[in-house]
């Protein structure tokens, strides 16, 4: 069963290394593209952060499972974050400003 006292005890250790790790990550490899290699390489920190701490003691194999999963989640959450608010530039960006009819 998911222990939800665990995930509060985890969440102030584990927000600040995540943003940080993808932070890094993304520094490392800037090429567009490569979502994949680099939410693996995020994942890897994580988890041999996780591994090294004392959360895991009881080796459940279940709840470890779904701290990853939340892992996973909360880099998708924040990848996309900084992309909308262009903290990663990418190319070309969207504009979503209205235009006027004879803009066109």
């Amino acid at each position: 069963m998911f222990s939800w006292s665990l995930l509060l005890a985890l969440a102030p250790d584990l927000v600040p290394i995540i943003v940080s790790t993808i932070m890094n990550v993304e520094a490392v490899w800037k090429e567009a593209g490569k979502g994949s290699v680099k939410k693996s390489r995020v994942l890897e920190v994580i988890e041999a952060v996780l591994e090294t701490r004392d959360y895991f003691v009881e080796g459940d194999i279940a709840k470890r499972s779904q701290i990853y999963s939340l892992v996973s989640e909360a880099i998708d959450f924040f990848v996309s974050a900084f992309n909308y608010l262009g903290i990663f530039k990418r190319g070309e960006k969207v504009d979503f400003s209205p235009k006027e009819s004879g803009d066109e």
